[in-house]
């Protein structure tokens, strides 16, 4: 049987929903619509084996992660040469009906994360909107769309992790070649011998895994399900999915009757690279819910800001040796930071570094052991299409060297992790970014554009960049005050007196614009988003901590045992990833 915090964690997902990035009731934690136990796959469609409108499509049971029913397309290896070699390309159709009114489009995030992460949201949307087909394209070089894998080197992360949380696991600060690096919530990251096995498999193959061709593959995809022109079709894409969308646009401008971008790469301004000098731009903004906060301001003053920096400092120089707290220790706290329900852990955590008593440092070392990442979906993964894209299209171009990543890194009190894959930049063979990289589209499609301002993956400073290039009439962009990455899912709104149910603000404008892309959006609930909490139930805090409370407390003895699944959202698997 699931304890109280063990249920409470598993809904700290996008299970209809991640940084970040993945439903029905969960008062104090998701929104109710944002928030559910597993949801079995919903039936195959009965009639989907026989799809009128695309006989090249053959609909079956979706394979392991996938949901619904799922069909492989056979895509051209590269556009520029469509009848040339070809790979598959997996479609999800996610949840239909006879005769939808609308067909919608989920696309992921990473990049590298896998389409299964957005099956949470299609189930949500679904229920909300009876009449609508609900989709999903694995991104080529992920899953069943021709998973970009090395095989060795993650199996010998997968055996490194069997022992994380022990005694004996190995200690990557002393010897950085023991294992595959690894960062909170991406799994391993590729290194020398991930290249060398995807060299010796893919070779020249790995220029045509661009976020152009993905683009292409959906304008493919949409035109092979599209069963009736005058069915209009919506694109929503998180994350690196907007960088995605984007690109979509650009390939295909008339071919969506609306898209949604929520949580904005903006070409030209987010570079992957630059990943270590975010987490504490998100941070400041915590630290100004903090003053506000009675408890936290209590323990870290009337500045929280400067106090976070003056500890980090602390930790740098060797304080509290008991916690086993390493610099590299603290991209787990970004992590945190991440995830809007649970920020307020990395500030209670800094304090009681900071404090140092025994039952701190005993804390502390239980929050390690903790695994927050477990994801039923990881296999699906690709760390190597996201060092793909990332090295040939998202990185600073001079790109940074070694030396300055690594000082970014030092320097950040919440740092992500990237400078570990500063040096294999050189070593990897980045494909010529084509004529559209760095260039807007152009077009009037209505748009919904999300932007929340405590989002740490793609800071709003960057995401209003994006802004001025869609301004049309039907083209919206709402700044959401405190919400985090992956805003349809963490955007909670404080309910309404007298009643216990809480709705996500993100995807209410997500549904106000499917129902009517051309009428102007109702934004008046991002005036309503709920406070950052810094006091979480106890369960929850005896589960992470070990404690009584997450600022004070004792050890508490509990019988508390690890969820067997956690599902986060969606967006933050890969947390130095969109």
């Amino acid at each position: 049987m699931r304890t109280t915090s063990q249920r409470r964690l598993q809904r700290l997902a996008f299970a209809g929903v991640l940084l970040f990035g993945p439903l029905a009731s969960c008062a104090e934690d998701l929104p109710n619509e944002l928030a559910s136990d597993v949801t079995p796959p919903p039936a195959v469609d009965p009639d989907a084996a026989a799809e009128a409108s695309s006989p090249s499509l053959s609909y079956q049971p979706c394979p392991g992660g996938y949901s619904g029913a799922c069909a492989t397309v056979q895509m051209p290896l590269d556009w520029n040469a469509p009848a040339g070699r070809t790979i598959p390309v997996l479609i999800d159709k996610i949840v239909s009906s006879q005769r939808p009114k609308q067909q919608i489009w989920l696309l992921q995030g990473g990049p590298g994360g896998t389409a299964a992460g957005m099956i949470p949201l299609g189930l949500a949307l679904a229920e909300r909107m009876p009449d609508a087909e609900v989709m999903t394209l694995e991104h080529r070089g992920v899953g069943a769309s021709s998973r970009l894998a090395c095989p060795k080197a993650e199996a010998k992360h997968a055996a490194t992790s069997s022992d994380a949380g022990t005694d004996d696991a190995p200690d990557a600060e002393a010897d950085p070649d023991a294992s595959t690096p690894t960062v909170e919530g991406a799994g391993p990251l590729p290194n020398r011998e991930c290249l060398d096995e995807i060299n010796a498999a893919r070779g020249e193959d790995l220029r045509h895994f661009t976020t152009t061709n993905a683009a292409r593959d959906l304008a493919r995809a949409i035109e092979l399900t599209r069963r009736d022109p005058a069915v209009p079709v919506f694109v929503y894409g998180v994350s690196y999915g907007t960088y995605w969308v984007h690109r979509f646009l650009q390939v295909a401008p008339n071919a969506a009757s609306g898209v949604v971008l929520d949580s904005i790469v903006t070409p030209g301004e987010q570079f992957l690279s630059t990943f270590d000098l975010q987490g504490d731009l998100a941070a400041m903004k915590v630290a100004e819910h903090c003053k506000l906060d009675a408890q936290c301001n209590a323990f870290l003053g009337p500045d929280p800001w400067a106090r976070l920096q003056e500890i980090k400092v602390k930790a740098d120089q060797g304080h509290c040796p008991e916690a086993g707290l390493k610099p590299r220790d603290r991209t787990r706290l970004t992590f945190l930071l991440q995830l809007r329900i649970l920020s307020g852990y990395a500030f209670a955590l800094f304090h009681r570094f900071d404090r140092c008593t025994a039952e701190d440092a005993a804390a502390i070392r239980t929050f390690a052991s903790r695994n927050l990442t477990l994801d039923p979906n990881a296999a699906l993964n690709s760390s190597a299409l996201y060092a793909n894209i990332a090295f040939s299209e998202l990185w600073e171009s001079p790109p940074p060297d070694a030396a300055t990543m690594a000082q970014r890194f030092g320097a950040s009190v919440f740092p992500s992790g990237i400078d570990q894959l500063a040096p294999l930049y050189a070593s990897w063979p980045r494909y010529d970014a084509d004529e559209l990289v760095g260039k807007f589209a152009t077009t009037n499609v209505p748009m919904l554009m999300l932007a929340g301002t405590l989002d740490a993956q793609t800071p709003i400073a960057q995401q209003e960049k994006f802004k001025p290039h869609f301004a049309g009439p039907k083209q919206t962009f709402v700044t959401v005050p405190n919400a985090n990455h992956s805003v349809v899912s963490q955007s909670p709104m404080r309910p309404d007196i007298g009643s216990t149910e809480q709705r996500s603000c993100g995807f209410e404008l997500l549904l106000s614009f499917l129902a009517n892309p051309e009428a102007p959006i109702d934004t008046s609930c991002t005036t309503k988003i709920a406070p950052i909490e810094f006091a979480r139930p106890a369960d929850e805090v005896a589960y992470l901590f070990g404690t009584s409370e997450m600022w004070l407390g004792a050890r508490r003895e509990s019988d508390v045992q690890p969820p067997s699944l956690i599902r986060l959202p969606t967006v933050t698997r890969f947390p130095f990833g969109f």
